[in-house]
């Protein structure tokens, strides 16, 4: 049990994404069509409630979190943790917001923090050897395939976001 729980609390953006995937396909979606509304959902749980997560860890247990990815604690921890919180914040607006052009930005903005953040993963893991959980595990691939998710979603969605049409794919 507590594995499991161990997994649940280190792999936050991974169950997020899943569970938002999956909510999005089996929920009915109202005044949207499926794409938009798993595109809310990864905006819920991935962007908003796995942003404030990380956020918390990086500025209130900044050493521990940096054990965790296998670097030394840093000053930089409390800007990665603001930047965190502010991308939570715009997950939540997107949630409750249906407009095309700011789902748009937030989907760039989280997409360019993550996708350099998984790079940099890659990166640390080739040259210095760091296979902590944090860098070399799940989240090094949920850094970059969940983005490029959000994206596909947002393409398949449409601009019927801001008139709430419904659109049949």
């Amino acid at each position: 049990m507590n594995d499991i729980i161990k997994w649940f609390l280190e792999n936050t953006f991974t169950w997020t994404a899943v569970l938002a995937i999956i909510l999005g396909i089996i929920r009915k979606p109202v005044g949207m069509n499926h794409y938009a509304n798993t595109l809310r959902f990864l905006f819920l749980l991935y962007a908003g409630i796995a942003f404030v997560w990380s956020g918390y860890f990086h500025l209130m247990l900044p050493n521990f979190t940096a054990a965790k990815i296998g670097w030394a604690p840093s000053p930089f921890q409390f800007e990665v943790g603001l930047s965190n919180l502010g991308c939570a914040i715009l997950g939540f607006m997107a949630f409750f917001r249906k407009n095309n052009y700011l789902w748009l930005g937030v989907i760039l903005s989280i997409g360019i923090f993550t996708v350099g953040a998984g790079f940099g993963h890659v990166y640390q893991m080739l040259t210095e050897h760091n296979t902590a959980i944090s860098n070399s595990g799940l989240i090094m691939y949920t850094d970059i395939i969940v983005p490029s998710i959000m994206l596909f979603l947002w393409f398949k969605a449409g601009t019927d976001n801001d008139t709430n049409k419904s659109k049949e794919s």
